[in-house]
């Protein structure tokens, strides 16, 4: 492409700079960038084969696992991490979220009435600490859709939030 535009401009950086051929592509002008892709609506930028359109969710929140970097490989090499037998034990299980929730209950975190809020809430913060171990307070990460929807669909909602940032004081 410099090629082309330094001999159409006239100008000769080099003697023997190498002549372009004449061909189709380099005689039409230019195309346009090809327009990102749309995300939300659709799964077909699923890696996994795992992921769900989230209801009340973003464009960003179209994220699957295999996007996330060594993280999640180093733990699932390929395929979903929903599959992996750590996740259903550490997210899924209701013993395990249980005394996680209790566990997190006794650092001042508010406990709530609708038990599939909390199992939820519990799994999300489970998932995070297996992979990443502590992000720190008020630091929150957007998950994979494939986890979402798995969580979801374990201990389901009448009304979803979708991620949301934390409120600074």
């Amino acid at each position: 492409e410099m090629l082309l535009r330094t001999r159409n401009s006239g100008m000769s950086l080099y003697e023997d700079a190498p002549e372009l051929p004449p061909t189709e592509s380099n005689s039409s002008p230019p195309s346009s960038p090809t327009p990102p892709q749309r995300r939300y609506g659709n799964t077909e930028w699923c890696s996994c084969n795992h992921c769900v359109v989230l209801d009340n969710g973003t464009e960003a929140e179209c994220l699957c696992c295999r996007d996330m970097g060594s993280a999640l490989t180093r733990v699932q090499p390929a395929g979903c991490i929903t599959e992996h037998p750590e996740f259903t034990m550490l997210c899924l299980s209701i013993p395990v979220l249980r005394l996680l929730y209790f566990e997190l209950r006794g650092h001042g975190h508010p406990m709530h009435e609708d038990i599939h809020r909390r199992y939820r809430y519990t799994a999300y913060r489970t998932f995070v600490r297996w992979l990443w171990r502590r992000l720190g307070r008020g630091n929150r990460m957007i998950l994979p859709a494939c986890v979402v929807g798995r969580i979801r669909e374990e201990f389901p909602s009448e009304t979803t939030t979708g991620f949301r940032y934390p409120r600074y004081r």
